[in-house]
């Protein structure tokens, strides 16, 4: 098992973690964010290849957790900074 196949199934069973409006800049969408990186993850993950469509869709997943990150804090930071390593391995 790879490092990360390893994390991922440490991570898929994580609750998403509570949040607040104020914890959440303008225009990010965590929910979607978690849900869109959660499936390119999983497929890299399960040894799947991703096409160029789905690697641009990862690529955005880490440029939104990058700028996400430094306004989050305790259970959602540690939840966030996880998936923001698991995308970064993943691409």
């Amino acid at each position: 098992m790879t490092e990360l196949q390893r994390r991922w199934a440490a991570f898929h069973q994580r609750p998403f973690p509570g949040l607040t409006g104020a914890e959440v800049p303008d225009r990010v969408d965590l929910v979607s964010l978690d849900s869109f990186a959660a499936g390119c993850v999983d497929s890299v993950a399960g040894g799947a290849s991703l096409g160029p469509d789905h690697l641009a869709v990862l690529g955005r997943c880490r440029e939104e957790l990058e700028a996400v990150l430094p306004h989050l804090g305790g259970e959602a930071r540690a939840y966030f900074a996880e998936l923001a390593w698991l995308v970064r391995e993943a691409l």
